[in-house]
């Protein structure tokens, strides 16, 4: 058993560098594909596995929409906040989030999952669910963004359903 924390929008690593101050005996996987985070990541000399590219339901590239003035942004051209500008994207590639995880993990490793990416959450967490996920993650924390990106509310709760005990979750 491998005790193993996804980091999924791992923006510029300070989730990863904050966990393992106090998470010593723990992988860490840190999906991020804005250029801009990715540098920071590098710079800071993490001892994590940096995957350079967004979780997604399939492996390929999506249009990523960077925010104007600080690292970060979205695959979700119509998200309401953090500065983005429609106009300007530039392509990033995508993993399938469910295949990663089958290829690197097994059900009985102890797996946080920390979601923070932009709306991206309510394609991931279906995506795992249909191909018998849900299960492997141990813990749950996701930032959530339904009314940023225009989901209904109704929308919104049936996704979180789906998750059997999440243990935080912060509504933005």
């Amino acid at each position: 058993m491998r005790n193993i924390f996804l980091d999924i929008g791992a923006g510029p690593g300070t989730s990863a560098e904050y966990f393992l101050r106090s998470h010593k005996d723990f992988e860490v996987y840190s999906f991020e594909c804005d250029r801009r985070n990715i540098q920071s990541i590098l710079k800071k000399k993490l001892k994590i596995h940096l995957v350079p590219c967004a979780a997604w339901k399939a492996d390929g590239t999506k249009k990523y929409y960077p925010a104007n003035t600080r690292g970060g942004g979205t695959l979700y051209k119509n998200k309401k906040t953090g500065g983005i500008n429609r106009n300007k994207f530039y392509n990033v590639t995508v993993v399938d989030l469910a295949r990663y995880i089958k290829v690197n993990f097994s059900d009985e490793d102890y797996i946080i999952a920390k979601m923070n990416c932009e709306g991206a959450e309510y394609v991931l967490i279906p995506h795992l669910e249909k191909n018998g996920l849900i299960s492997w993650i141990d813990e749950w924390f996701v930032n959530w963004h339904y009314n940023k990106i225009g989901m209904s509310r109704e929308e919104h709760d049936r996704i979180v359903k789906m998750i059997p005990k999440p243990l935080t979750w912060k509504p933005k």
